[in-house]
């Protein structure tokens, strides 16, 4: 019989899946797959099945990360290098998306600026 439990992760809020099961008392390798007197746990976050078919179709098909590396690879390396954001300066995940956030706003409108024009961008945004 399978039991699991859940809790939430203290640094990131995360759901994490916890199995175990009682069979883990008879089996005849237990000393062997652990040490703990209540059986093995295994913990599972609650989207690692999204990671590990990332990770499969990255095995079956590596072309898609030359593919990535052509398309944002260079996008990452102008924030850094041009714009200055060597570093994040906040931590914990929806601070980290906040300031991401911010840097690719300002990346798009540096780029906006550079295509359209100061005062094209300018006359546009005054007719919306």
């Amino acid at each position: 019989m399978r039991r699991f439990s859940t809790r939430r992760d203290k640094r990131d809020n995360r759901l994490i899946y916890i199995y175990n099961s009682a069979a883990c008392q008879q089996c005849p390798v237990h000393n062997q797959c652990t040490t703990s007197p209540r059986g093995r746990h295994i913990y599972r976050w609650e989207y690692e099945s999204v990671l590990n078919r990332l990770r499969q179709r990255l095995t079956d098909k590596p072309e898609i990360i030359k593919q990535r590396k052509a398309i944002i690879e260079h996008i990452f390396g102008t924030i850094k290098k041009i714009l200055g954001y060597n570093a994040l300066m906040l931590r914990q995940f929806s601070n980290v998306a906040s300031e991401i956030a911010l840097m690719n706003l300002t990346y798009n409108v540096r780029r906006v600026l550079n295509i359209v024009g100061t005062k094209n961008l300018i006359l546009h945004l005054q007719n919306i």
